[in-house]
Parts: structure tokens; sequence; C-alpha cells
């Protein structure tokens, strides 16, 4: 007896066991729409206006979408008096407007709008810094390489902070190259502590400081001697608004946390209303020294 209900127990746990292998069918996901992306960063020193108008693709539910181009959008810029619209350039997958339509003057606010044929609708607003740093400077050491014909170039970028209110910068740097006839070409300065080409300050609890980038490298390699070699180096300090500065600090965080699965996911952030991106602004200041 005990031996038949020995067997009827471990044959129910068996059916149990195997009703739980069964696949699900009847869940059903919530359905996420794609939604605008749009990203432009806007200049007093632009000649050309871009605007980037892409769609997202869902993370949960089924996307259709071969391409997440978006290039039948009505964009258009404003700054309160006159307004641009843009014009959808394929090589540059963005839209492209002449800064002459609609100058970029600091202290401005300018709106940004963009509509699909899908009736969705993003907007964000942002007003360029007034401001400029004081006193930019850039400092340039170098060193000869122990093998082959190469010199290591140093530099930084010194200036001094706006007091009264709180600004926020960039800094980048690139050595521009032109031998003989050939086409000019440019190298980007990789900047200690910076491993995704981003340094970003702010002079909060800073007001009025005296600010230094981290050490900017490159190597410049020897070149033919019978062909004249001119290289310049170009230093760039950005006065940007608030919105310029988060968006690029959240990249940074997205940078270094991408691929740690023990870190929490960082999004982006966004000022745009009704979709997803930033508009934003900044002041370029450039130094340049020439480099033998």
């Amino acid at each position: 007896m005990n031996k038949r209900i020995l067997f009827i127990f471990t044959f129910s746990l068996l059916i149990g066991f195997s009703a739980c292998e069964k696949e699900v069918t009847n869940i059903k996901l919530p359905q996420a729409s794609s939604k605008l992306v749009v990203t432009s960063f806007i200049s007093p020193q632009d000649t050309l206006l871009r605007v980037s108008v892409v769609e997202s693709i869902p993370a949960i539910g089924k996307s259709t979408l071969s391409s997440n181009d978006i290039r039948n959008a009505t964009v258009t810029m404003s700054d309160g008096d006159r307004s641009v619209t843009f014009t959808y350039h394929d090589t540059d997958h963005a839209y492209v407007a002449d800064a002459e339509e609609l100058p970029i003057i600091q202290g401005n606010k300018y709106t940004l709008e963009v509509n699909d044929t899908k009736g969705r609708k993003a907007a964000a607003t942002c007003t360029v810094p007034i401001n400029q740093p004081i006193g930019v400077e850039m400092v340039i050491d170098s060193a000869k390489s122990d093998y082959a014909d190469f010199m290591q170039y140093y530099m930084m970028l010194n200036w001094q902070d706006t007091p009264g209110e709180i600004n926020y910068y960039r800094i980048f740097a690139e050595i521009a190259t032109t031998q003989g006839s050939h086409s000019p070409f440019s190298q980007r300065v990789y900047f200690e502590g910076s491993s995704n080409d981003i340094q970003l300050f702010t002079d909060n609890r800073l007001d009025g400081a005296k600010f230094s980038s981290s050490r900017g490298s490159i190597w410049k390699p020897s070149y033919n001697p019978d062909y004249p070699t001119a290289n310049t180096l170009f230093g760039y300090l950005l006065n940007t608004d608030e919105h310029y500065y988060r968006y690029h600090q959240s990249l940074n965080n997205n940078y270094h946390t991408d691929g740690n699965p023990f870190a929490e996911p960082v999004l982006l952030y966004s000022n745009m209303n009704g979709g997803l991106g930033v508009f934003a602004s900044y002041n370029r200041n450039t130094v340049s020294m020439p480099l033998k």
C-alpha cells in the first residue's frame, strides 16, 4: 500500500513539472511607441545650422523600421522675430540651413520645432551664453621620441572664469597638417583622464577661479623633406549652456558604464518636449599655434 501511494505521489510530481515547462503564449507585452530623437547644437561661430532627426527603435515590441532616419519632417528654428525652415541633405543625414538666414546671437533665445508626417512633434528652447572666459591661452611643450623620428607634443588650455554666474565649459584640440599639394587633414588631441575625448568643467563652487585642462598629447611624425609641411595646433574652449553640459556629461557617464553588468544604466539627458534629444548652445573660443 505504501509503495502504491509513493508511486502515485511521484507520478503526480512528474505531471506537475511537465506542466511547468509548457510555453506561455497568453502574456501580452506592452507596446512601446517610437519617438522622434532630435539633436542640434548652435553657436554664434556657426556658418551652417544643423539638426539631426531620427526615430527611436522600441526596446519592447516589434519594429518594422528599415532605417531610423527621418527624411520628410518639417524642421524650423526661430528667435521670436524670424524663423528658418531646414532642408534635408542626404550626404549629411541631417537637416541644414544657412546661418545667415537666422544669425545665432549671444544672449538670444531660440526655439527648435520638428513635426513629422505621423503627427509627432518635438520642440525645445535654449539661450546662447553671453559672457566669454577671460585670458584663454594655450601652453605647449614637446619631447623627441626615443624611437623613429617622432616628436610628441603636450598642450594645456588655461582660462579665467567669468565671475557672478554659473558657467559650463568643454575643451578639445586638434592638429591640422598640410603637406605639399595634398589635402589637409586633422588629428584630435587626446587629454589625460578623458578616454572618450570629452572634457567638461563647471565653476560651481569655483566662481571666478582660474581653470586648466588636463594635459593633451599628440604624436607628430617626420615627413618627406621634399614636401613642405605645415602643422598648426588648434585649441577650443566652449562656453556652453546647461543643456549642452548635462547632455555631454550623461554621454560621459554612459561611456564609462557601457558593458559593465554591475553598473546601473545611464539615461541620456534630454530637454526635448514630445520627443528625445537635446537642443543646446555654446560660444567657442579658438587659440592656435604653429608647430615646428
